[in-house]
């Protein structure tokens, strides 16, 4: 559904949305470099358990 809807899904260590994922990464550099230029009009939600640690990718996000 999200590549239908034009929704780049990006996972993060795991390999259980390798149905739907375009692309998975490993760490939060590749996970930066996947997403690349972000602009006023994108839009990024950072959806995991807290144990995957992806706050670090919303800090990341932010700093950029």
């Amino acid at each position: 559904v999200a590549k239908e809807l034009g929704v780049h899904l990006i996972a993060f260590g795991t390999d259980g949305y390798s149905a739907s994922a375009q692309q998975t990464v490993s760490t939060i550099d590749e996970a930066v470099a996947a997403l690349g230029p972000l602009d006023a009009n994108d839009a990024v939600l950072v959806k995991g358990s807290r144990i995957a640690g992806l706050e670090r990718l919303a800090t990341a996000l932010l700093a950029g």
